[in-house]
């Protein structure tokens, strides 16, 4: 490290786990801000402050300070089916912009057992984006793998926004990767991908550097247009 970087600071911040610029500037009008986190498990509760919640504050003190207009989060633990209404991200987050579109995914395969349930995704946009979304959805084989959006811009011009998420590779018997392993093993009928069924082949013919693999083929016809994977 040289003397430059070390007396900036930079170096310390890289040391304690902060990466990239700081975003100091208010956000261009003609651009849009998006955000990508591995929440680690979030809470949505509205009425009620706890450990959880707090997540929840930061994302709501980042989103509004920095004008983020698209959130993809990831591992967001929850089944939806299970949580009550005033505790969800819907009753949440009803407050914090004039607008905004929510879209999730998690593994509805499975009989709903509890609130916690490992995995999932979780797409929002805020404000002028959210009135621009022509359409909306998650993975076809319901694993809460990854949750889209698609905004209809000037010219009838498209864009798909992908929050994926990508399990690690587990020996437990309740983490995401062994659930959607027993999926796979349970619906062997199902088309067959060439390498491990969790980590398939690049998205083709999507116009973009594909940040990850996905297993099913249907996501396929919808990122052939412009496409940002998270």
């Amino acid at each position: 490290m040289n003397s430059r970087l070390a007396n900036s600071g930079i170096g310390r911040k890289h040391r304690e786990g902060i990466h990239g610029d700081p975003i100091k500037q208010r956000k261009d009008e003609d651009s849009i801000r998006i955000l990508l986190q591995n929440s680690g498990g979030i809470g949505f509760v509205s009425g009620q402050r706890n450990r959880e919640s707090l997540k929840v504050e930061k994302l709501k003190q980042f989103i509004l300070s920095k004008q983020v207009d698209f959130v993809g989060l990831t591992e967001v633990n929850k089944d939806w089916r299970r949580v009550d209404t005033e505790n969800t991200v819907w009753a949440a987050t009803a407050g914090w912009t004039e607008a905004r579109r929510i879209h999730t995914s998690h593994n509805k395969t499975l009989p709903p057992q509890a609130e916690f349930q490992v995995g999932g995704t979780l797409s929002m946009c805020f404000n002028e984006l959210s009135y621009r979304i022509s359409a909306r959805g998650s993975d076809d084989r319901n694993l809460g793998r990854w949750s889209w959006m698609e905004m209809n811009g000037i010219g009838n011009h498209f864009t798909l926004i992908v929050t994926a998420y990508c399990p690690v590779v587990s020996t437990s018997p309740g983490s995401c990767y062994s659930q959607h392993l027993t999926y796979m093993a349970m619906n062997s009928s199902l088309p067959v991908p060439d390498t491990d069924p969790l980590s398939i082949p690049e998205i083709s013919p999507a116009p973009v550097n594909s940040l990850a693999m996905i297993s099913n083929a249907s996501l396929n016809s919808v990122l052939a247009k412009d496409s940002i994977l998270l």
